[in-house]
């Protein structure tokens, strides 16, 4: 099992790559949100928010990965929000990528009831449908930005 500082060390190997060649982050971003996530050592907690925030602020990538990678991260971006005494900057940064991602679950959600047979979909790792997990971000993202949500 790798020590806390190797998986540092990866992580941030995994930056450099997909800061030269953003069409990486659809591939980066699911395979280290297990890393980062509220049971996670506070130092991967603080580089994951950090890289999270970077990602959904970078114009270098590519809007419909933005969007396709938006529901993704909701689990990941709740639960750094959601940690007892969290950390400041963890919280700051996990806030930010939800303001980021805030545009693009609201237009899935948008799209998803248009076309509700779209997401009608059970995920058997988190038990949820991705529109459930949207909504929650949803109302994530208001919270963190203090306004009041809408029901959909």
């Amino acid at each position: 099992m790798a020590t806390e500082h190797e998986r540092l060390v990866q992580l941030e190997q995994a930056r450099q790559l997909v800061l030269a060649d953003a069409t990486h982050y659809k591939v980066i971003v699911p395979s280290i949100l297990a890393l980062i996530g509220g049971a996670a050592p506070l130092t991967l907690q603080r580089w994951g928010s950090d890289f999270l925030a970077e990602a959904f602020a970078s114009p270098a990538l590519a809007t419909q990965i933005k969007q396709d990678l938006c529901t993704q991260v909701l689990q990941t971006v709740k639960e750094l929000v959601e940690i007892p005494s969290a950390d400041e900057s963890v919280v700051r940064s996990a806030i930010q990528t939800a303001a980021s991602i805030y545009s693009y679950v609201f237009r899935y959600m948008y799209v998803a009831s248009l076309i509700p047979c779209r997401n009608v979909h059970y995920n058997s790792a988190k038990g949820v449908t991705p529109a459930s997990s949207c909504s929650e971000l949803y109302t994530l993202c208001c919270y963190s930005l203090d306004i009041l949500p809408i029901h959909l």
